[in-house]
This record gives structure tokens, C-alpha cells and sequence, in this order.
């Protein structure tokens, strides 16, 4: 008799490379009178996977200099960034970042990064 099998099939995508952004946390900090402020600013990726940061209203004349913080959100946990020629993170760059709201209010971002809580860098 005659045979009959049903089968099925996926795609499965693979990628060479480095992971795609899922998303990123950053903090603007500008230079005003020799002190560092938080500007207003928002990160996020968009859909073509490419980092954005909508800086806000502010007064040129009394920034000295800008400084932006980012900690890339990846869906591969045990993928780890390296930024060759990038000097360390300060202490005070640190802080900032574990002052940021989504630091703060997410205790997902707070166990896998190490930045956003307090157990290290």
C-alpha cells in the first residue's frame, strides 16, 4: 500500500554577530560651572535596530561639554560588550546610571546588569 507522511517545516534564522539592541538605557550629562547636570534626554533603538537619543530643550551657552552614558539592553545575557579605545566608567558615571528610572524600577535590568545595582561594575 501506499505511505503517507505528514511533515512540517520552520525557518530557522540564524545570525553571525553580534546580538541586535533590544533597547538601551542612557543619561546626558552636561557641564555647567564645573558641575555635571542630567539633561533631559530618551534612548531608545528603532525598528531598524539603530540607537537613538532625543536630546531636550537646553541652553547651549551654559554647557561646557556633554558626556553620555549607555548600557546597551541585549536578549543574549551571556553576551558581553567590550568598547576597545573607550576609557572605564567613573564612579560618578556609575552613579548616575543607578539613579536612572528604569535602574531603579526594574528588577530585571537591576539582576542581569551589574551597573544598576550594587554589587559592582
Amino acid at each position: 500500500g501506499e505511505q503517507s507522511h505528514d511533515s512540517a517545516s520552520i525557518v530557522i534564522q540564524l545570525q553571525k554577530g553580534p546580538p541586535s539592541l533590544t533597547d538601551a538605557l542612557g543619561v546626558l550629562l552636561g557641564r555647567v560651572n564645573g558641575e555635571d547636570i542630567v539633561l533631559n534626554s530618551t534612548t531608545w533603538v528603532d525598528g531598524a535596530g539603530s540607537l537613538m537619543v532625543k536630546i531636550f530643550e537646553y541652553n547651549p551657552r551654559n554647557v561646557q561639554s556633554l558626556h553620555l552614558l549607555l548600557l546597551p539592553i541585549l536578549p543574549d545575557q551571556d553576551f558581553h560588550i567590550f568598547a576597545d579605545g573607550l576609557p572605564d566608567a567613573a564612579e560618578r558615571d556609575i552613579v548616575e546610571m543607578r539613579h536612572h528610572p528604569r535602574c531603579l524600577a526594574s528588577p530585571h535590568i537591576r539582576g542581569r546588569y551589574k551597573v544598576c545595582n550594587d554589587t559592582g561594575y
